[in-house]
Order: structure tokens, then C-alpha cells, then sequence
């Protein structure tokens, strides 16, 4: 049963991803529709497997609604208290009105310079991602920041990408991650726990955030070199990874230098302007990454 379930659980992912992505299925509605489909396609797998009587098998489906009502009550009353305080938050930073006035100060002080406007722009999206959900970090952050990004010379599909990678950020950033309060729930980890591991995982992806400015031939040219450029964001950001959580020696004095290293090669592949260092800078970052790789399995298994 095991078995049958995970089947029919991602047989309606499927689903679910055909209706929104063809389709185009309004969010709720293909929801609906899918929790309707699986729940009937369940019920009447769960009652044809399950041996005796017709009485016996409505009994068993009896038995399984209840859980699962149970368990889906258990998961989401805390879930739910979080996203209730998350709304009083939402009402403090927007119906106010002072965040705006407030972002509009700081984004006037930055305008002046690249790198600063963008820190602004980075600091404006990580404050706003304290309390409210991507989709509103987003919009709020773009109606602030991009004007004065477009007009010292920053390309509008870059600007809007860097704010997205943001919003997308606040959704896992402390204190009010919804991603870790959902995982903890689930596993019965540490909320606190959860949200430094799930910070300290994604931290590559710090680096992505800005290195778009860089790369931004990957969303203004479509094509082979856009795929090229892919590739390269996909070999520094796998070499961060490898220097951030591989390890390469036993002893601290010889790993955090060498790692380091390994972080400045991937600092130099993600930032440097692009040209022929950039495209050399990939043979010895796909042979570390491979190194801390191999030693990382070896240090782990010695120690």
C-alpha cells in the first residue's frame, strides 16, 4: 500500500503540473481538482486492496479518513497561528505606509552608484522577507527599487530577476521561515535548526543573486549562449557549494585555507568580467570540485 501510495501521490503532481502548465488551470482551481481526483482514486484503491467483507473495507476506509483529518490537523494548527502572526506583521510594514517612505529614503542614497544601489536593493528585499511572503517582497520591492535601477543603466529583466532571486530568498530567511516551519513540522526537527541548515544549504545561491549582474546574457540573449552561460553559473555555484559543505583535511588549519581557495575560484568564475580567464577559470574548478568531493567521502569515513 505503501507502494500504491507514493504512486498515486506523484501520478497527481503530474496531473497537477499537466493542468497548470498546459492547460493553464487557475492555482485554486487545478488544486481542487487534483485533491478531488486523489482522494477518490485513493479511497476506491485503499477499498478494492483491502481484504474482507464490504463492511470490513468501508470500515478500514473509515479508519484512514480519520487519520489522515488527525494528522492533516496536527501539521497545519501551527502552521496556521504562524501565518495569522505573518499577517499582523503585513499590516505593520504596508498598511503604515512608513516602510515605503522609509525603502524610498534608502533607495535615493543608492541611486547615486552601481554597487550601492544594489546592497540598497538587497537590504530593502531582505527586510521586507522578515515578514512578508515572496510574492508580496516582490512587488513591493520592484515598485521601490527598480525605477532608480533602470535609470542609472541597469537592464529592467536583470533588475527584476535579482528582486525575484530575493523574494525568493525572504520565503527561507530568518526569523519567520515558512519553508523550515513546514519542514520541521513534517520531521519533527528543530524549527530553529531547520532554518540555519535550509540557510546554510541555499547559501550558493547568495551568489547567483548577484552574479546575474554579470551574467546577464543569461536572460537577455536566448539561445546557445545562453545555455553556455547556464553552464558556467552551474560550475561556479556546484564549486561554492563544494568549498562552503565539502571538506578537504582533518585538521581546521589546513581545511579553511584550502577551502577558501576553492571559494575564490568560484568568486572569480561568478563575478569576473566575462572573457578567456573566465572559460579557463572551469578546468580547475571542475577538478576541485571533484577533489572535495572524493575528500570529503575519505575524511568522513576516517573520522
Amino acid at each position: 500500500m505503501d507502494v500504491v501510495n507514493t504512486a498515486i501521490f506523484f501520478g497527481f503532481i503530474g496531473v497537477l503540473i499537466y493542468l497548470m502548465g498546459v492547460l493553464w488551470y487557475d492555482a485554486s482551481k487545478a488544486a481542487l481538482n487534483i485533491a478531488i481526483g486523489l482522494f477518490i482514486t485513493a479511497s476506491v484503491i485503499r477499498m478494492y486492496l483491502h481484504p474482507g467483507t464490504i463492511s470490513d473495507k468501508i470500515k478500514e476506509w473509515g479508519r484512514c479518513l480519520r487519520e489522515a483529518l488527525e494528522g492533516f490537523a496536527g501539521v497545519t494548527a501551527p502552521l496556521i497561528l504562524l501565518l495569522a502572526m505573518l499577517g499582523v506583521m503585513i499590516n505593520l510594514f504596508v498598511v503604515s505606509g512608513w516602510m515605503i517612505k522609509l525603502m524610498g529614503l534608502l533607495v535615493t542614497v543608492g541611486e547615486f552608484n552601481v554597487v550601492a544601489l544594489i546592497g540598497v536593493g538587497f537590504a530593502i528585499g531582505v527586510f521586507l522577507g522578515l515578514g512578508i511572503p515572496p510574492s508580496a517582497c516582490y512587488i513591493l520591492t520592484a515598485v521601490i527599487v527598480i525605477p532608480p535601477m533602470t535609470k542609472i543603466g541597469i537592464n529592467p529583466w536583470v533588475a527584476h530577476f535579482f528582486l525575484f532571486f530575493i523574494a525568493v530568498i525572504s520565503e527561507y530567511s530568518p526569523p519567520t521561515s515558512l519553508v523550515a516551519a513546514v519542514a520541521s513540522r513534517i520531521s519533527g526537527a528543530s524549527f530553529m535548526k531547520t532554518m540555519m541548515v535550509t540557510l546554510q544549504i541555499s547559501l550558493p545561491f547568495f551568489f547567483l543573486t548577484f552574479a546575474i549582474f554579470n551574467w546577464d546574457i543569461l536572460l537577455l540573449k536566448p539561445g546557445l549562449s545562453q545555455l553556455a552561460a547556464m553552464g558556467v553559473l552551474l560550475v561556479g555555484c556546484s564549486t561554492a557549494a563544494a568549498a562552503i559543505h565539502g571538506r578537504l583535511f582533518e585538521r581546521k588549519r589546513y581545511d579553511l585555507p584550502s577551502r577558501l581557495l576553492v571559494l575564490l575560484v568560484a568568486l572569480f568564475i561568478l563575478f569576473y568580467p566575462r572573457g578567456t580567464l573566465s572559460a579557463l577559470a572551469l578546468i580547475p574548478a571542475l577538478a576541485m570540485i571533484v577533489l572535495v568531493i572524493w575528500r570529503t567521502e575519505k575524511t568522513s569515513v576516517s573520522s
